[in-house]
């Protein structure tokens, strides 16, 4: 069973997400953020680096493939992580991820936006708690929440099924469900949980702002 490192500041995202619309426990009451409208907003974005990736080169299990689209005739490539479903067989199809969770606590304008406060919830949730996918029978879309129904059946077809009663993570019931890997089958992505110490970023005050 494979098991190998995924370098990623996970946390980062979700403390983001959190600094966007809610300010943490313990930060000092500093004076609201200035309201700005989107039209004066002025992204700048960059691009750098970038290689092939090859199959020598040592990162995660990943592997390389590629489909044809009948519409258009067009064949697009892809790598993905984990092992090939169209090459593996018995335990070298289960494969074991480790990702690393630094939580990311920011100091700026007057506020602390502390990662730490999302970690229980990150490990909670799909990408690494373990549930019962395969019985969904169908995609939801909202109802009349708060009144009955609260969801009502999206569009698309019936889910797979296969599936129905295996506790998986949410990653890894999508990809055997989506290479009919299901039931009995060895075929895995996991995902496991690494939280290391979280990093402490300062930023000056003539160096970050916030706006709202």
């Amino acid at each position: 069973m494979p098991h190998r490192k995924l370098g990623i500041l996970l946390a980062v995202a979700f403390t983001l997400g959190v600094a966007g619309v809610a300010q943490v426990a313990g930060a000092s009451s500093a004076a609201q953020p200035p309201v700005i409208a989107d039209a004066q907003l002025r992204a700048l974005s960059s691009t750098f680096g970038g290689a092939t990736v090859l199959p020598t080169t040592r990162t995660v299990p990943h592997w390389h493939g590629a489909t044809l689209d009948p519409h258009n005739g067009v064949t697009y490539g892809y790598n993905m992580v984990g092992a090939d479903p169209n090459g593996c067989s018995g335990s070298a199809c289960d494969v074991t991820v480790q990702a690393d969770i630094i939580p990311v606590v920011v100091n700026v304008g007057g506020l602390t936006f502390d990662g730490n406060d999302v970690v229980a919830a990150t490990l909670a949730s799909p990408q690494f708690a373990t549930n019962d996918y395969g019985s969904t029978p169908a995609a939801t879309a909202p109802g009349s929440f708060p009144n009955t129904p609260a969801l009502i059946r999206g569009p698309g077809g019936v889910l797979s099924q296969g599936d129905a009663g295996n506790a998986l993570q949410l990653q890894d019931a999508t990809m055997r469900a989506q290479f009919n890997m299901v039931g009995n089958s060895t075929y895995h992505l996991r995902l496991q949980p690494n939280v290391l110490p979280s990093v402490t970023i300062n930023v000056p005050g003539n160096q970050g702002t916030l706006l709202q």
